[in-house]
């Protein structure tokens, strides 16, 4: 594993994307996060640290809808021609500043984006047990490391790929991704879904978006799968 310089960070801005404060992300979750702003690429700037607090890299995430419709709207950050990337199933996003939470509680969340463990943070400051698995894929690594963690309920967050739960083509592939997750967990952990059976969420939310009531509410309904 590479390590990367924390003073990498203060060549970002600690400029604070209007954008996200409005999708109920507060500037206090994106300081204790180390969000900060790149201002000649326009990309907010994501760092992820390793369980003991070692910078391992810097995403950034673009501002310009140009790069969005070219589908590179994450990419790692480049440091005097080096990008600071790391391999995906090293860590998870937050696992740094959430450790201690997750291990008192024994439950962790595990969303896809980054952007939901800071309105997690956002929602319940500093009593946040969000991870984010920064993409779609749930490796060996991440189980271990819910293990090291101590972790007993385990709660998938995933974004919502239908526009109706009975939307079976798009209801489809997202069981199968949920079932590749669920599987790799089922054997160590009791296994909570998180999921939108009643249109509280637009499509390709994540089920933080609309805030944290609907969030609780999901939450509330999760289901626990056995098998």
């Amino acid at each position: 594993m590479k390590y990367y310089l924390k003073t990498y960070l203060k060549l970002y801005r600690e400029i604070y994307y209007t954008g996200w404060i409005n999708e109920g992300i507060s500037i206090e979750a994106m300081k204790k996060f180390n969000i900060g702003l790149h201002i000649t690429t326009e990309r907010i700037t994501i760092p992820y640290f390793d369980i003991n607090g070692y910078l391992i890299g810097v995403r950034g995430r673009t501002l310009r809808e140009i790069d969005i419709k070219n589908k590179i709207k994450y990419m790692p950050m480049k440091h005097c021609g080096e990008y600071l990337t790391f391999p995906m199933h090293s860590s998870m996003y937050g696992i740094f500043q959430n450790q201690f939470t997750i291990r008192k509680l024994k439950k962790a969340v595990i969303f896809e984006a980054e952007k939901s463990v800071l309105q997690l943070e956002s929602f319940y400051p500093n009593n946040n047990i969000g991870l984010a698995l920064g993409g779609s894929n749930l490796f060996d690594a991440h189980v271990q490391l819910l293990l090291d963690l101590g972790v007993e309920d385990v709660y998938l967050a995933l974004d919502k790929e239908y526009n109706k739960y009975e939307d079976n083509k798009y209801l489809s592939e997202y069981s199968l991704k949920i079932k590749q997750m669920k599987d790799k967990l089922i054997n160590y952990f009791n296994v909570y879904i998180i999921e939108d059976r009643s249109g509280l969420l637009e499509y390709k939310d994540s089920p933080t978006d609309k805030g944290e009531y609907i969030f609780s509410k999901l939450v509330k309904e999760s289901i626990k799968r056995k098998e």
